[in-house]
């Protein structure tokens, strides 16, 4: 229809489509998580949602923990990155 047109990539919906990957890998990991772990470590997970969301800079110690413990359980930290 637009034979002239260019193709352009915005950093929104660049960032938009990151975030809603990165969120939804999130997700599955706390269902894993949550049969996995007992009742009182899934809580401690509470809240990872806006610590994940967050710059690294801005975290508190707290978000920092919680972060820390997803991680922590996370398959994929315990996993070599393939070449």
């Amino acid at each position: 229809m637009l034979p002239k047109a260019r193709q352009v990539i915005d950093r929104f919906h660049v960032a938009k489509l990151y975030r809603e990957a990165a969120d939804a890998l999130r997700k599955t990991e706390l269902k894993r998580l949550q049969t996995t772990l007992s009742k009182e470590a899934y809580r401690q997970l509470k809240g990872s949602l806006w610590a994940f969301r967050k710059n690294e800079a801005n975290l508190e110690p707290k978000e920092r923990a919680i972060l820390d413990r997803l991680f922590a359980h996370s398959l994929s930290c315990n996993r070599p990155m393939p070449a």
